[in-house]
């Protein structure tokens, strides 16, 4: 038996129903674990607890891995806000995409065409390989999140 056969067996689960809530936090997680947080922020804001946690919920449970499933927030955003009381647009300090920025530069992609209501299904999401053909899916999945 190959030391490597195991990995013939992997199966994607990014976009599957049982799994949508695996790489994120849900707003009852939220709730139950970090409210004292919530609290703080609330404070240092002068909102209420309502409205704080309304204002969370508008601005970062945007993540949806599947379709009519409950979005999730990003827990590398919801600890920047929490850690520094403001909400900011944490997403976009995660990195710059530079393989992007070269595939834009290189292309003669109209970026007009995103504010056209262009839509990925998850099939497209599938190829992680990125090139000029598949511009749209990498801008959809890398881009768009850091401007919420």
């Amino acid at each position: 038996m190959s030391v490597f056969s195991e990995l013939n067996h992997l199966v994607d689960i990014s976009f599957k129903q049982d799994f949508t809530s695996l790489c994120g936090i849900t707003k009852n997680e939220l709730l139950q674990f970090l409210t004292p947080e919530l609290k703080v922020l609330a404070n240092k804001q002068k909102m209420t607890f309502g409205e704080t946690v309304n204002k969370m919920t508008y601005q970062y449970d945007g993540y949806h891995f599947a379709s009519k499933t409950e979005g999730v927030f990003n827990p590398f955003i919801v600890l920047n806000v929490l850690k520094f009381s403001d909400f900011e647009k944490y997403w976009f300090q995660t990195g710059t995409p530079t393989y992007l920025v070269g595939l834009l530069k290189e292309s003669d992609y109209d970026l007009r065409l995103l504010m056209d209501g262009i839509e990925g299904k998850p099939s497209a999401f599938i190829e992680y390989r990125a090139d000029a053909n598949k511009l749209s899916v990498f801008l959809l999945s890398n881009l768009i999140g850091r401007f919420l």
